[in-house]
């Protein structure tokens, strides 16, 4: 199921489709900057109960914030019926975990504190298994790649937002797995790439973008640790996530989006 979102600045309204898909108008704060356009914005539902979604979270949106479009806007005028006041449960949306503002794919949200601390106990013990796909520049030999390098806040960073490879950081690893080899067509030129499974084994900020800096492949269109040619969106997606709850075993994955990008040719 695919929801659509549109700017205006007019109170939300909703209209239902005869998929019973919803076409929601979010009020505008602050401008949308992404690289895509408000109109292109879709969200798509991945599984759903009284007390979770999950969804399929666009690349280049805040999850929450004083933003024109946040999934935490999205995700109640989708469903105003989730988030009530009763005198039996206070119920407000939560994030059981966090993807950064570029990064699209699997993202878990839930209604209550219970259901939302079932999810979060999985990434705090380390037990959610979560697999992302990346592209990154240059052409990786090895067919998979164990990457350990500490991480640090980037001291040199005023904004408080980079992140750097220091050994006074906390200890991280990532093995990557390539899934294929190919190139990127940009300004007329085409570079190598490569498309890659990466597991993280630690849950760093940054850490997927840093690790791989660190052997040399950034992630194409990371506009914060690349050199970024001009690219679509960075290309990182939380692909799947496997969820071990105590009612039930989550196996969650989402679509590719980069197998479709023109501005890639793939090998055979």
């Amino acid at each position: 199921m695919k929801h659509y979102i549109q700017a205006d600045s007019q109170p939300p309204t909703k209209k239902m489709k005869k998929d019973d898909s919803k076409t929601d108008t979010v009020v505008a704060d602050a401008p949308y900057n992404g690289r895509q356009t408000v109109e292109n914005i879709t969200v798509n539902v991945l599984y759903k109960t009284d007390d979770i979604i999950v969804i399929d979270k666009p690349y280049d949106v805040h999850i929450d914030g004083k933003h024109q479009i946040t999934i935490e806007k999205l995700v109640n005028s989708m469903y105003p019926e989730m988030s009530r006041h009763d005198s039996q449960e206070k119920r407000k949306l939560k994030f059981a975990h966090q993807l950064d503002y570029a990064t699209s794919g699997i993202l878990c949200l839930a209604f209550t504190r219970k259901s939302c601390a079932s999810i979060s106990v999985c990434f705090q013990d380390r037990k959610a298994e979560k697999t992302y796909l990346a592209v990154l520049y240059g052409n990786i030999n090895k067919n998979e790649v164990s990457i350990s390098a500490p991480i640090a806040e980037d001291k040199t960073d005023l904004s408080g937002f980079r992140m750097c490879i220091d050994k006074s950081g906390k200890e991280s690893e990532t093995v990557l797995q390539v899934v294929a080899r190919g190139k990127f067509i940009a300004n007329g030129e085409k570079k190598d790439v490569t498309k890659v499974l990466l597991k993280p084994k630690s849950g760093r900020r940054h850490q997927l973008r840093l690790h791989t800096k660190h052997i040399g492949h950034p992630i194409v269109g990371d506009a914060t640790y690349a050199d970024c040619i001009v690219a679509p969106r960075m290309m990182l997606h939380a692909y799947r996530l496997v969820l071990p709850l105590k009612t039930k075993r989550l196996d969650l994955e989402a679509k590719d989006p980069f197998s479709s990008l023109d501005c890639f040719e793939w090998n055979e």
